[in-house]
């Protein structure tokens, strides 16, 4: 908090991630670009259902300008590291470099062999926050005499919980805590502040 801001009157733009996503990287409200949930927006029970579903748009469509692709014309090198969710291809939304984005609003693990696309296998067991970390400085690095936008968007913390090992024992025995999330979270951390180093440097 420190090295950054804190917003102590602020509200997310949505319930989830797709459309939150959507709205911070498009600039608009839901109603605008019709990103409302993940996925059906009728899922679930019908008979538990409260409201009539409204019809929903799963990607922001190519019209709509993101912050990238605004970058992106103003001169800048975009790269987008991790998820992105808001459409098929991040290269046709603004992102020049793009490392495991796609439209998947998940990765089936966090360790190597991945299971996304547009990402080069890494070695067996390498974890993929550290590797979009990597990916993303090297990019800077590549970069650093020109403009760059870098959007990093670990897929973490998000199912399935897959932590380093070597951070889940600090974790177990504390009450009410969930020691691999916990781990996650550290985790997360951990490559937030070398990413942070390297800009120091």
């Amino acid at each position: 908090a420190a090295d950054g801001m804190v917003f102590t009157e602020a509200y997310s733009p949505a319930a989830n991630c797709a459309p939150s996503r959507a709205c911070v990287l498009s600039g608009q409200a839901g109603p605008r670009h019709g990103v409302y949930t993940v996925g059906n927006s009728d899922r679930g029970k019908a008979s538990t259902r409260k409201l009539i579903p409204i019809e929903n748009t799963l990607h922001l469509e190519l019209e709509n300008l993101t912050l990238p692709g605004a970058l992106q014309k103003a001169g800048y090198v975009t790269g987008n590291f991790g998820k992105w969710h808001v459409g098929p291809n991040p290269k046709d939304q603004g992102i020049d470099v793009n490392i495991g984005g796609s439209s998947a609003g998940g990765t089936g693990k966090y360790f190597a062999p991945y299971s996304l696309k547009n990402i080069e296998q890494g070695p067996k067991g390498e974890h993929l926050p550290k590797r979009l970390t990597d990916e993303a400085i090297k990019f800077m690095e590549a970069n650093k005499t020109k403009p760059f936008f870098v959007y990093l968007a670990y897929y973490q913390v998000h199912t399935p919980i897959q932590p380093r090992k070597d951070l889940v024992a600090k974790y177990e025995g504390i009450k009410d805590i969930n020691a691999k999330y916990a781990a996650m979270i550290e985790g997360m951390d951990i490559y937030i502040g070398e990413l942070l180093d390297y800009l120091d440097k």
